[in-house]
């Protein structure tokens, strides 16, 4: 099996180091890294990537924060949402100057602001990985349904 070299960075995530199969991994630990620094199995390491600034080490494990991966899933649900957004703000300003309705749109915009909230509600790292900007939805009452909308917009 494939062993790799675990320390805390500065930055407080983990680093780690991928020596050569053929490295006496022993000896580079104790030349080269801190006290912190441990080895383990590489098959050992998590598998959800996106979350790798949230690996910490615990008890000679890499394990996933997931207060951190909760952080790292709203930044990158913001990203995904930027376009959105502003698509939405050029609809909502032609709308507008149209005179049109702007419901539906003030509503997205809403969707898309609040997109980060459910995010605090995710029990699992599962279901922070499986959150995109499309997955959030909200239902509003309040909405006319396209029979009982103004004709007039």
């Amino acid at each position: 099996m494939n062993k790799v070299i675990v320390q805390p960075n500065k930055n407080g995530w983990l680093s780690i180091s991928y020596p050569a199969s053929t490295t006496n991994i022993e000896l580079l630990l104790k030349t080269n890294f801190s006290d912190t620094a441990v080895i383990i199995e590489q098959a050992t390491l998590p598998e959800e990537t996106q979350f790798f600034e949230a690996f910490e080490l615990q008890d000679g494990k890499v394990v996933i924060n997931f207060d951190r991966a909760k952080n790292i899933t709203k930044d990158r649900l913001r990203v995904e949402r930027k376009s959105l957004l502003e698509k939405l703000d050029i609809e909502f300003m032609q709308a507008l100057e149209k005179n049109n309705d702007t419901t539906s749109i003030i509503l997205e915009k809403n969707r898309l602001r609040n997109i980060t909230k459910i995010v605090d509600e995710a029990k699992s790292i599962t279901e922070l990985q499986n959150l995109t900007v499309h997955s959030f939805d909200l239902t509003y009452p309040n909405l006319p349904t396209p029979s009982t909308a103004d004709p007039r917009g």
